[in-house]
């Protein structure tokens, strides 16, 4: 009989005093044993402490002054001792059989290193789906080869990439990727994860939804894409990290950045981390230099005839 992995369970908060006991709660009725909850306070500046300590005996609390999300993750993953870890943010809620799944998933394919599965929008208070339709078949995925080819693709199978609550992973991955770059505001915490666990091992694509992902005014920017300057910013910052920590993957940072300059021409944005954009670009060929401007030239070019077509 194959021995039960201990799964830590890393909770990761900053200012949601209003949601993180039932994210606590619900890391507690999962079905599976035995599990750890680490939950890693990022400098909270409301209520959040009291609420954390109200569980003391029950997780594992690490309080510690505000470094942004990547430095959580760090933190969290530090202090764990699981063969198997699940991030879960402080606005989420796991359905009480999520860890089972994804351990029986990880057991039955000890070949695979990561675990990604669907999530359940909901709405803030009342909890109502928002979204019933499945994302994604269940099936294993390889995206070793098509990746370091600049694609995000290769099989016969699209799926769509969850946030950080449907990230699941194996403790030897995850030493191979943390701890991850560190910095205060925009955070790359959750796509630096995920594009280095798709370069560096296979996976399997669970299509359940094992997550409650609240959709509220604090985490908008998730489901708002008017935020330009952001998504600039996280190009800047994923393309450039990505490139420094894992170089076969620089085809794909090519694009990345070509979708920032995009964004910044067109958005005429003035601050998008021109220090590591300069430092990613001087290290490129002028071949790189000059097709990475032609591909931001086409993609501004077909937002404007987007823009057009709709006016």
């Amino acid at each position: 009989m194959k021995t039960k992995p201990l799964v830590s369970i890393i909770i990761n908060n900053y200012n949601y005093a209003s949601f993180i006991a039932e994210a606590i709660d619900s890391a507690l009725k999962q079905t599976y044993q035995p599990i750890e909850i680490i939950v890693v306070d990022d400098g909270s500046t409301d209520n959040s402490r009291t609420i954390i300590d109200h569980f003391q005996g029950k997780i594992i609390p690490i309080f510690k002054e505000n470094g942004g999300q990547a430095s959580a993750f760090n933190a969290g993953f530090a202090a764990s001792s699981g063969e198997i870890i699940c991030f879960l943010d402080a606005d989420d809620i796991f359905v009480p059989e999520k860890v089972a799944e994804v351990v029986n998933t990880l057991q039955n394919h000890p070949e695979l290193n990561w675990c990604f599965h669907d999530v359940q929008l909901v709405a803030q208070n009342d909890k109502q789906q928002l979204d019933n339709s499945p994302k994604n078949p269940s099936f294993k995925c390889d995206l070793r080869a098509s990746i370091q080819q600049g694609k995000i693709s290769g099989t016969a199978n699209y799926f769509e990439i969850p946030p950080t609550s449907g990230l699941c992973f194996n403790r030897s991955l995850l030493e191979q990727i943390l701890p991850m770059p560190e910095g205060k505001g925009i955070s790359i915490g959750d796509s630096y994860l995920q594009h280095a666990a798709l370069y560096l091992s296979p996976g399997f694509v669970l299509g359940k939804p094992l997550v409650l992902q609240r959709i509220h005014s604090n985490n908008r920017f998730t489901f708002n894409k008017n935020h330009q300057q952001t998504k600039a910013k996280i190009y800047v910052l994923l393309s450039y990290w990505l490139k420094h920590n894992f170089p076969p993957l620089k085809k794909l940072t090519n694009k990345y950045i070509a979708v920032s300059l995009s964004l910044i021409w067109y958005y005429q944005i003035s601050d998008f981390n021109q220090h590591l954009f300069q430092d990613y670009f001087n290290s490129l060929t002028i071949k790189e230099k000059i097709l990475i401007r032609l591909r931001a030239i086409y993609y501004v070019s077909r937002k404007i005839i987007n823009n057009l077509s709709f006016n």
